[in-house]
Parts: structure tokens; C-alpha cells; sequence
């Protein structure tokens, strides 16, 4: 009897522990995944960027007046209205006409493209996103690496002489704003753009500026200005337009380095241009 009991009383004992056991794992929370976070970029919509253009042509003939002072200092520096005459001093003239060619020399000397050492500068600023043929891209890579990386450094009072491109890169990119221009307008014709090289003076001759300007595809420029200003904040590029002597229009994009982005402001002048080629080529405009 008592063995009876005795496997009874375990029987028992054995159910108890089985139960309690089940009861324990059942109060063990199930694991349960880790909840997902849904992000939702909201695109805002951004206006169009605006584009401002300003018609260059050539400077016509003036009518002399007393009051055309300025008009003979502008476009023949150092000259002087002849009263007597009714024309800029031709001595004056003259010489400035010399002045200007020799500048234009000059400034195609100094946009020296087909040095190795331009055209090497060129090919390693571009980035690999603007790869291909010669593109806007490629010009905006060049022109943004030169700004992050140039030291204003200026010349002497009435010093009149034109850094090579080259020049300025083995110095370090360190000069004034017409060696700014010199460099990106070689760089620009090194991967085969166009350039061309602009100076003007403020209203009452002073001060003097140069800049550089790239010729753009016309058809192009609502794309050009998108995407411009799409990395660089802007809501407006400036270009010029210029007609040939044949009356072909041309669309010239501001690369000024006071403009601080590729089609920024135009520095602030007295409507008079003077404009400078690599061919060695210049021309007198009003902006």
C-alpha cells in the first residue's frame, strides 16, 4: 500500500512541475520585429530662374558737344575734348587707338590655351559628373574651382600689364581681376570654348575692371540658368548680346569674378566696352 501511494504522491508531483513549467513559458513575451520609420522628402517648388540680358552694339559716331568731356576720356583714355574743333584731340586719338591695339596684343598673348600647362590645369578641374564633350558643365567646374582657390592680389597704380594664364597657375592662382579673366578665358578656349576678355570703367573712369565671358548656345540658356542656379542659390544669370558684323547674334555669359557665381551681376559701368579676343581682335561697344 504504501509503494501505491508513494508512485501516486510522485505522479502527482511530476503533474504539478509539468503545469508550473508551461504557465512559465507561456507569461514570455513574443519577440516582436523592429517598427519601420517612413521618410517623405518634400519637394518645394522652386521659381524658374530669371534670365537678364543686355544688348551689346557697336558705339556709334557721336555728335560732339561741349558736354562730350567724358565720352573722349572714356573712349580714348587720356585724351581731351578739342572745343575748337569739336572732336577728341587727335594727337590724343591717335595714340590711344595705338594704346589699344597693343593692349589687344597683349591680352591674346597672355590667353595662352595651347600651353600644356593651361590645357593640363583645365583637364583637372573638371569633374567626372561633366565628362564628355565640351560642355556649360565643364566651364562651371573650372570657373568655381579657380574662385574657391584665388588670392586677389593687385598691381601697381596704372600698371598695364597682362599675367599669362600660364603665370598664374605656376604662381599659385594668386592676381588681380584681369588675371582672373586672362585664366579663365584660356582655360575655357583649352577645352574648346570660346572666350573673350571684357574691361570697363565705372561711371566717371574710376574703377577700372576686366572679366572674362563665355559664348553660350543660345537655344540652351533656360537649361544653362536652371541648372546654374540650381548649385549655386541663384534666381538670375546675366549674359550680353553681341551682333557680329554679319548680324549673327551672340549670347556671351558673365564669368566675372566679383559676380561670385558663373552669370552673376555685371560690374556697374559707364556703358562703354572694351572688348578683347585670343585672335588678338578687339572691338569698342556700348553695354
Amino acid at each position: 500500500m504504501k509503494l501505491k501511494y508513494t508512485i501516486i504522491l510522485l505522479i502527482l508531483l511530476i503533474g504539478v512541475i509539468f503545469i508550473g513549467g508551461c504557465i512559465s513559458s507561456k507569461s514570455v513575451p513574443t519577440p516582436t520585429s523592429t517598427p519601420q520609420v517612413v521618410y517623405v522628402t518634400v519637394v518645394m517648388p522652386t521659381p524658374t530662374p530669371q534670365i537678364v540680358y543686355v544688348p551689346v552694339t557697336p558705339v556709334p559716331t557721336p555728335v560732339l558737344t561741349p558736354n562730350n568731356y567724358q565720352y573722349c576720356s572714356n573712349t580714348y583714355p587720356g585724351s581731351t575734348y578739342n572745343p575748337s574743333t569739336n572732336k577728341c584731340d587727335s594727337s590724343a586719338v591717335i595714340s590711344t587707338v595705338s594704346v589699344l591695339a597693343t593692349r589687344a596684343k597683349a591680352i591674346s598673348t597672355a590667353i595662352d590655351y595651347l600651353n600644356p600647362i593651361v590645357k593640363n590645369f583645365a583637364n583637372s578641374q573638371v569633374q567626372k559628373s561633366s565628362s564628355g564633350n565640351y560642355n556649360l558643365n565643364q566651364v562651371i567646374d573650372i570657373w568655381q574651382s579657380i574662385y574657391n582657390q584665388w588670392t586677389y592680389v593687385s598691381d601697381p597704380p596704372n600698371f598695364d600689364y597682362w599675367t599669362s594664364a600660364s603665370d598664374s597657375i605656376t604662381n599659385g592662382l594668386k592676381g588681380n581681376c584681369a588675371d582672373y579673366a586672362v585664366l579663365n578665358a584660356a582655360v575655357i578656349e583649352s577645352i574648346g570654348g570660346t572666350a573673350r576678355v571684357v574691361t570697363a570703367c565705372a561711371p566717371g573712369g574710376s574703377p577700372c575692371h576686366a572679366y572674362a565671358e563665355v559664348l553660350i548656345d543660345p537655344s540652351g540658356i533656360q537649361s544653362d540658368a536652371n541648372y546654374i542656379c540650381s548649385t549655386n542659390n541663384c534666381k538670375t544669370i546675366n549674359y550680353h548680346i553681341s551682333t557680329t558684323s554679319s548680324g549673327v547674334k551672340q549670347d556671351w555669359l558673365n564669368l566675372d569674378w566679383s559676380a561670385n557665381y558663373p552669370g552673376g551681376p555685371f560690374f556697374k559701368d559707364d556703358g562703354t566696352l572694351q572688348i578683347y579676343y585670343p585672335n588678338g581682335a578687339y572691338q569698342t561697344s556700348n553695354g
